[in-house]
Parts: structure tokens; C-alpha cells; sequence
């Protein structure tokens, strides 16, 4: 009995209030006092903290490397840290927060937030030095108006999963910002990146926006991927932005349901080693008002959506150019005429709009737009074909001509001879069909024509 209440006390010793914690932060007790290495910091460990509010604002100011250690946080209320200097290190380990750690104002010069239970970690209005978030049931994490030299998201452990990063860059606060090896189910980046490194690397993540964001510094992407390949809100997402010269490795853009550029500038970004699909659309995806109607009409395109499509291909093929990758070029292209033929209508046969719109169609069932060797060999082969057995049936070739019932080898080999010789468009004119036929064979020669420059464009896609 006298061992259960000594226990009983001790976890009552375990509990301090909000006017506890302050008096411990401004004057240490030597029980809270850690030596090591001849260094002297403030260790609060195991500790219940718990009150109807817990605030830290600017009457405490902490002079020691402070930790709070296995400590559980209670609140009715959001943590506040507000106006709090910490001169040296603030570490948050192995912690659970009953809600939210709100840095709203203050001084510190390093965060270090690990192996924390928390529901959402906002950091706004605070001056840091570097700041280094790892751990695991974090849903939130928000970044606004904070000056700091570096974040750090992810680095100390593997494979944990936060729900939701925000970021709103700012040119004269925010600082370098890495984040690696972590899943999200959503990233979202705005503002501006003055001079600074934005970092995200071997990362996970569902949807992707990128959203009036203007890029003037480093802006990195390595290996990024849907954390779920089976999710209906897969979106790598860029929304009036400028890209500048942003980097993009590995990025398995085709693994995301869509990949949405709208109103961006991303000629001069490089991608390297990613993975494309035709999936580039210009509707916007989750985290937008329209999201849900568009979903609901099947994301159908207008036209307007069919010209901001047409150019992000523009883009990324100019960007392919830039970098000498001429079969991510040559792809794009297609795409780029694929939809510049939807923005045009039939119309009169007399004007130019109706022979654009032929033609695109001619080059993408011929050939591709250039990137097929084996659709102009088969148009040549099966419309010479088409075209020889109309000139054998109005006695072109006579005496030769075409028999069911008694058929011969050799007839057939004059005709396999023939068949040759008329498909070469520059055979010499002893060779031309008389009278009307005429018609039929210039018909030929231009079909030949057409067909070999495409077997030659084909063939040389790779070639400056």
C-alpha cells in the first residue's frame, strides 16, 4: 500500500502548470539542470505539462540548450509560443501534443522538433536559426512569415508520414528549405523564392500545387511519386507560377492522374530522367473551388483549356530544346499540334484554317507528325497498292490485267515488276500512263512523294 501512494505522488510531482513551467524556464531548478561534457543545458523529461492555456510569450527568455524530453503537452487550447527568445537550442523529442505548437512570435536559434505526436506545427512570425522537423502523426505542417536560416523536414527518419505541408515563401524571411525522404498526402508552395534553396527529395506525395509561386533562386525536385498509385487525387499541380530555372529529377509525372499547368512559365525548368505520359491538362485539381464540378463533367476539356494545354506542351518542348533532348522534344511537338488541330475548325474549303486543319490531320494519320517509320511505309505500300490495281482495271498496264480464274506466274511477276517500278516517283517519263490515266499516274508520283518524305523525316528525328 505505502509503495502504490508513493507511486501515486510521484506522478503528481510529474505534472507541472503553465505558472510552473514558466518559473522552471526563467530559473532553472538544479533538477532540471543536465550536465554533460562540462555543458550545462535544461532537461524537462517525462513531464506532464497541462492547463487550461499553456502560452510562452516574451517574459521568459531561456539562456541554456532546453529540452523537453518524453513530456505530454495538454491544452484546451493551442500551445502558444509567443514572443519566447530562446538563445540557445529548443528540442521538442519523443513529445505528444494535445493539439497544435504554434510559433507565433519569438527569437531562437535552433528548433528541433523529433519523434513528435502532434496534430499540426505552425511556424509564423518567429526568427529561428535552423529548424529541423522529423517524426511521425504530424498532420500539418504550416510555414508562414517565419525568418529562418533553414528548415529541415524529414532528415533524422525515414519513411514517416505528414498529411499536409504548407509553404508560403516569402523573399525577405524565408531561408533554405529541405525536405526528403517523406511521404504527404498533399504539398502546397506559394510566394517567392529570392535567392534561397527549396529542396524536395526522394519524396512521396499524392498531390503536388504549385500555386503563384515566382521562382528566383533554387527550386530542386529528386525523385518524386504518388504515395498512393491507386488514389483518385493524384495532381502534380503548377498554377501561375514562374518556374525559372527549376530542376526536376526523376519526377514520375506519369504515375500522377494528371499533370495541370495553368498560366505558368516553365520553358526554362530541366527535367531530367522523368517520366511522362500524355496526361498535361489545364483544369484545375484538388484544393480549387472547381475541383468537384470538374470531377463531376469527367474533367472534359473546353476550348479554352484546349489552347492552355496546347501551350504547356509549347513549353516543354521548348524546354526539351533548351536541353538537347530531341525525342522528349519530338513527343511534345506532337502533343503541341495534337491540340493546336482541335483548336481549329473545318470551316470553307477556300480558306487557309480548313487546309491547316487537313494537313494536321494528313500528318498525324500518315506519319505521326514525323515520329512513325512504319505508318508511311505501310500508306506507301497499301496506297500505291490501291492506286496500281485502279490503273490495271482501266487497262493502264494492258495486255496485262487482273484475272480470278486463271491467274499466272507469269503475270504476276510482271505485275510485282511493274508494282516497283511505278512506285518510284522519279521514273522516267517512257514510263507515264497515256490519255486520262495521266491523272492516275501524276496521283501516284505525289503519293510516293509524300510517303518516302516521311520514311526521311522518320529517320532522321535524331538527327540535328
Amino acid at each position: 500500500m505505502a509503495q502504490s501512494e508513493n507511486s501515486t505522488s510521484n506522478s503528481k510531482d510529474k505534472v507541472l502548470s503553465e505558472k510552473e513551467l514558466r518559473a522552471i524556464l526563467k530559473k532553472p531548478p538544479n533538477e532540471f539542470i543536465k550536465e554533460e561534457y562540462g555543458e550545462r543545458s535544461i532537461l524537462i523529461d517525462g513531464y506532464t505539462i497541462e492547463d487550461e492555456r499553456l502560452i510562452l510569450d516574451d517574459s521568459v527568455t531561456v539562456n541554456l540548450p532546453l529540452t523537453f524530453h518524453g513530456c505530454t503537452i495538454k491544452s484546451d487550447k493551442l500551445f502558444f509560443i509567443s514572443g519566447l527568445t530562446c538563445n540557445e537550442s529548443l528540442t521538442f523529442e519523443g513529445c505528444t501534443i494535445s493539439d497544435c505548437i504554434y510559433f507565433d512570435s519569438g527569437n531562437f536559434k535552433d528548433v528541433i522538433i523529433k519523434h513528435v505526436h502532434v496534430k499540426s506545427i505552425h511556424l509564423t512570425g518567429c526568427t529561428f536559426g535552423k529548424v529541423s522537423i522529423s517524426g511521425y502523426d504530424i498532420d500539418d505542417i504550416w510555414v508562414s512569415g517565419a525568418k529562418f536560416e533553414s528548415l529541415h523536414i524529414g532528415e533524422h527518419l525515414v519513411g514517416d508520414n505528414i498529411s499536409k505541408l504548407v509553404i508560403f515563401a516569402r523573399e525577405d524571411e524565408t531561408g533554405d528549405i529541405i525536405v526528403s525522404e517523406q511521404s504527404f498526402d498533399e504539398i502546397s508552395l506559394y510566394g517567392i523564392n529570392k535567392g534561397k534553396r527549396i529542396s524536395f527529395a526522394k519524396l512521396k506525395c499524392n498531390n503536388i500545387s504549385i500555386t503563384d509561386f515566382k521562382n528566383e533562386g533554387i527550386l530542386n525536385f529528386y525523385g518524386i511519386e504518388p504515395k498512393d498509385p491507386n488514389s483518385d487525387t493524384r495532381y502534380f499541380q503548377i498554377v501561375n507560377s514562374n518556374l525559372d530555372k527549376a530542376e526536376f529529377y526523376r519526377a514520375l509525372f506519369s504515375q500522377y492522374k494528371e499533370l495541370i499547368v495553368i498560366d505558368s512559365f516553365i520553358t526554362d525548368a530541366l527535367f531530367i530522367g522523368c517520366k511522362w505520359s500524355n496526361n498535361v491538362r489545364a483544369l484545375f485539381g484538388p484544393g480549387y473551388g472547381t475541383f468537384e464540378d470538374s470531377l463531376k463533367s469527367g474533367r472534359k476539356t473546353t476550348p479554352s483549356e484546349i489552347v492552355a494545354i496546347k501551350e504547356a506542351y509549347r513549353q516543354l518542348k521548348i524546354s526539351m530544346s533548351k536541353h538537347s533532348d530531341k525525342i522528349q522534344e519530338h513527343k511534345f511537338y506532337s502533343e503541341e499540334l495534337n491540340f493546336h488541330s482541335r483548336t481549329l475548325t473545318w470551316g470553307k474549303p477556300w480558306e487557309n484554317q480548313f487546309w491547316d486543319k487537313m494537313i494536321l490531320l494528313w500528318s498525324k494519320t500518315f506519319s505521326d507528325y514525323g515520329q512513325s517509320f512504319i505508318k508511311p511505309l505501310f500508306w506507301l505500300l497499301f496506297g500505291h497498292y490501291i492506286l496500281f490495281v485502279l490503273a490495271l482495271l482501266c487497262n493502264g498496264f494492258n495486255p496485262l490485267h487482273i484475272s480470278l480464274c486463271e491467274p499466272t506466274a507469269a503475270g504476276f511477276k510482271e505485275a510485282f515488276e511493274k508494282f516497283f517500278i511505278y512506285i518510284n516517283p522519279l521514273r522516267r517519263l517512257e514510263t507515264s500512263l497515256s490519255g486520262y490515266l495521266i491523272l492516275l499516274d501524276l496521283l501516284m508520283r505525289i503519293w510516293s512523294s509524300y510517303m518516302i518524305y516521311n520514311l526521311i523525316r522518320a529517320s532522321r528525328r535524331f538527327i540535328s
